[in-house]
């Protein structure tokens, strides 16, 4: 299921970044999830919470939580579209 959603989301000319975040999986697994996303053409960030040790293929970045994974996600999407403007957080205060 997880290699569907990552086929569609591949396929879906609006998805410019995907983000995928799963619990602890089998290390097989995990590889080929890794796999699949390097291949979407697309840039990835992928959460594979306490289940993996940071290595992924290119261009898939690894995240060990979910706060990094969102950061990377947003770097990621900032760098793809540049001419985006950026959002400033309502809870972020005034320099």
């Amino acid at each position: 299921m997880a290699l569907d959603a990552i086929d569609a989301l591949a396929a879906d000319p609006v998805t410019e970044v995907i983000t995928f975040v799963a619990k602890p999986s089998d290390a097989t697994v995990a590889e080929r999830v890794l796999a699949r996303l390097a291949a979407s053409g697309k840039p990835a960030v992928a959460a594979l919470l306490g289940a993996h040790d940071g290595q992924a293929p290119a261009p898939v970045q690894v995240a060990a939580d979910l706060t990094t994974a969102a950061r990377l996600a947003a770097a990621a999407g900032a760098a793809t579209y540049p001419e985006r403007p950026s959002i400033q957080s309502p809870h972020r205060r005034p320099e």
